[in-house]
């Protein structure tokens, strides 16, 4: 019955529903976008962008944001960062760049990098390709890909044995080899004439695509 009265102290536990402490949003004008959004990840807030041309600011700066400096909101909630695209916000050439050269030139524009890999006849490790292409007008949230040289391709060189010219051309064409003007013409007391006898390089050798091949006949 004191209980009932308030006379006595409640012993049972508190229904008072737990509030999360409010975040101090900081100030993040004239950092570059991704310390920006690394900070307010930090603090449990989530960035959002919203990119702007602006002739005055560089490209990937922060120079407004929404809410501003020192206001405070619930841990989850969005912060807006206008973010600079310069005079035009376009992908730089880095086509013949290393793979390091090419990912550091782009992420100083502040674009993040996808790397792809492909056979190539150019250096291993020499981009040889990007996309969007130079001078493309392209968002700071969507990453670049360049596409980096692992080497020429390597390819066996098949058997034409017993084949007929044409055959053996038109297999040789498939696998990208190059075929030498000169067919070279032998005597063989195993192979019909007209058809192939061997190659140079030879049957089962690996080679790069694009190797010249020569046919004996």
């Amino acid at each position: 019955f004191g209980r009932q009265l308030g006379l006595f102290g409640d012993d049972g536990e508190s229904d008072t529903p737990v509030v999360a402490e409010k975040v101090d949003v900081p100030n993040l004008v004239e950092m570059t976008v991704l310390e920006a959004e690394a900070e307010l990840r930090a603090l449990g807030l989530v960035p959002e962008r919203d990119e702007q041309r602006n002739e005055t600011v560089d490209a990937g700066i922060v120079f407004a944001q929404s809410p501003a400096a020192g206001q405070r909101i619930d841990p989850g909630e969005p912060v807006v960062l206008t973010v600079s695209t310069g005079e035009a916000l376009t992908v730089p050439p880095v086509i013949a760049l290393t793979q390091e050269e090419a990912t550091s030139v782009l992420q100083a524009k502040g674009y993040t990098v996808t790397v792809e890999n492909e056979p190539n006849a150019q250096e291993v490790g020499t981009v040889v390709s990007q996309l969007p292409i130079p001078g493309a007008e392209h968002p700071l949230d969507s990453p670049v890909i360049i596409r980096v040289s692992t080497g020429p391709e390597r390819v066996v060189v098949p058997d034409l044995k017993n084949k007929t010219v044409v055959q053996a051309l038109n297999e040789l064409n498939e696998l990208n080899f190059i075929v030498s003007d000169e067919t070279v013409r032998e005597a063989s007391e195993t192979v019909d004439e007209g058809k192939v006898i061997r190659t140079t390089p030879a049957k089962d050798d690996i080679v790069a695509a694009g190797t010249t091949i020569t046919i004996y006949v």
